[in-house]
């Protein structure tokens, strides 16, 4: 399965810019306030649960295709059925609620920008990297020009992490709840604990890395060596001890932002 599951070098380039975290923002509204009897609720474990639960993550080679058009019945059918990430532009787009949803620092374009604390609350103009659940939520929240144009496109068939990895997530889970609160516990709690967000934190670690380095006999000597993208790659794509994929983390943090 993993041998299948290599990346190339826009593919990748285009995975960092459409990688994301959680949605986490203050209303201009309410930002600087204090609130007093406040509730909350929380998922338990969010980023574990999406590993668990859902069937939508990149399991194939991706594909790339580069004739498809935002107005053609294909698009609509892949966006259903596959994972799917692109670029997209926008114009005359505007949020429909009083929340905003695209991250200003997402945006690789944008014309005339207005903005909530680093949301985007309406634009002349936007290009943005997206997965398929970012644009089934920007189509709910925003309204914009119907012809909206896409490019960079790629898919790749659905499906449920591996089985093996799935019962490793519910292994670490279950040791860290049952010894959550337990006081003589409690450094097997933490290891656990870690542990389990290792598997998320494994699957989304970048693959090329810059060299510094720093010469001791000459402390103000700091250099940097860029990494060569396409040897990173290749190295990831042969590694022969791989069990991971990296849009699987790219997809993991979609899909908790999307529940």
């Amino acid at each position: 399965m993993i041998k299948c599951l290599t990346l190339e070098k826009d593919e990748y380039i285009l995975l960092k810019k459409v990688f994301a975290g959680g949605f986490v923002h203050s209303h201009c509204l309410n930002t600087n306030k204090i609130f007093r009897n406040v509730q909350s609720k929380d998922f338990t474990s969010s980023y574990p649960a999406v590993m668990v639960c859902e069937k939508r993550f990149p399991m194939s080679k991706g594909m790339k295709d580069e004739s498809i058009r935002s107005d053609s019945p294909e698009f609509r059918k892949k966006l259903k059925l596959y994972a799917c990430m692109f670029l997209v532009r926008f114009r005359n787009i505007e949020t429909k609620f009083s929340e905003e949803y695209i991250a200003k620092n997402k945006c690789l374009r944008c014309v005339n920008g207005s903005f909530d604390n680093g949301k985007l609350v309406s634009a002349d103009e936007i290009i943005l990297p997206v997965t398929e659940l970012d644009f089934e939520i920007i189509e709910r929240v925003y309204s914009f020009d119907p012809d909206f144009e896409i490019g960079n496109f790629w898919y790749y068939r659905r499906g449920y992490l591996p089985k093996i990895f799935i019962e490793c997530v519910l292994d670490f889970y279950s040791d860290k709840t049952t010894l959550k609160d337990v006081p003589e516990a409690l450094v097997d709690y933490m290891r656990k604990k870690n542990m389990l967000n290792a598997c998320f934190g494994m699957a989304v670690t970048d693959i090329v890395h810059d060299v510094i380095e720093y010469e001791v006999e000459n402390e103000t000597l700091w250099t940097l060596e860029r990494a060569d993208i396409e040897e990173c790659l290749e190295k990831y794509n042969n590694d022969k001890k791989r069990f991971l994929f990296y849009p699987w983390g790219v997809w993991i943090t979609a899909l908790a932002r999307r529940n």
